[in-house]
């Protein structure tokens, strides 16, 4: 299967998520590579290549492109496609899949599914400046036409 996010949102995601080789702790577990959670060979003595986290992030992305495509009921630009596949990268199936955002999105409304993004910016019950610059990002891309 080949990726359909673009170069833009897939610098989003890298700018967001960085790449790590050694494995770190998180709010969800083990993690590695470009925010790899969970992998059930990674613990705390875990160390990958880039090639590995590169590869990882590949079949990472598949993962969530599939499911986007079962919660979208239309078609989206590549720009559109792309924020929604960083969007659901980070915050997961569940917390979109029963959004404001995908109904709005499904609905044909652009505009105010955009003005969704910026309202997932918390984590730990607080705003997070890291989460609004990534929403500010995803937003942005989201908003732009494709090129002809």
């Amino acid at each position: 299967m080949t990726i359909r996010i673009n170069d833009a949102g897939m610098a989003i995601l890298k700018k967001h998520e960085k790449c790590s080789l050694v494995s770190y702790w998180d709010i969800d577990g083990w993690s590695i590579g470009w925010g790899c959670h969970n992998h059930p060979l990674v613990d705390a003595l875990t160390r990958w290549s880039q090639e590995q986290c590169d590869q990882q992030l590949i079949e990472d992305i598949e993962a969530v492109e599939s499911e986007l495509d079962h919660l979208l009921t239309i078609i989206v630009t590549s720009n559109e496609w792309s924020a929604l596949v960083d969007f659901l990268y980070n915050e997961g199936y569940s917390h979109l899949s029963g959004s404001t955002l995908l109904k709005l999105v499904n609905a044909g409304d652009f505009k105010g599914a955009a003005d969704e993004f910026p309202k997932w910016r918390v984590a730990g019950g607080k705003p997070n400046a890291d989460l609004e610059a990534r929403r500010a990002d995803e937003r942005a891309l989201f908003l732009t036409p494709d090129q002809a």
